[in-house]
């Protein structure tokens, strides 16, 4: 778990291996996260990003089999989130709220995909693209502002 508050803060996590699990919280100011969690096992990855006031942005890229799955929760400010995800089982959630930014973008390969975004208030752009023809659901949820999405499966 890392947690941080106020100032100029980053967060970095890289991970290599069976199962690995990564928990980043981060209050106010600047912002930054990225995880990557390479090569798991059958047990996979999980990852939870949470941020909250300022210039937010988070990444995540996770490899391996599966299943992996990712979380990430913005509120208010800049915003964006990128998830990139390999492998089978995969499962990706971002909630972003508040007015300003939003970004949003999901990739996702390989067996058994589900996505969820849900983008509330201002800049809003969503992007999904889950990469095979073996089961793909998605679902986007935007309201109020500039609005886009975008789903490829």
């Amino acid at each position: 778990l890392i947690y941080q508050t106020g100032d100029i803060s980053t967060a970095t996590v890289t991970q290599s291996g069976d199962t690995a699990l990564s928990d980043i919280h981060q209050e106010g100011s600047n912002q930054l996260a990225t995880v990557k969690q390479i090569n798991a096992g059958v047990d996979g990855h999980a990852s939870i990003i949470t941020q909250i006031d300022n210039d937010n942005v988070a990444t995540v890229t996770q490899r391996g089999a599966g299943p992996v799955s990712s979380i990430i929760e913005q509120s208010a400010e800049l915003m964006d989130a990128t998830v990139d995800q390999n492998g089978t089982n995969l499962s990706s959630e971002i909630y972003q709220s508040g007015l300003s930014g939003n970004v949003a973008s999901v990739t996702q390969k390989h067996d058994g995909k589900a996505s969820f975004i849900t983008q509330d208030g201002e800049g809003h752009l969503a992007t999904v693209l889950q990469n095979s023809n073996t089961a793909s659901t998605s679902e986007i949820y935007q309201s109020g502002a500039f609005n886009t999405a975008t789903v490829s499966q």
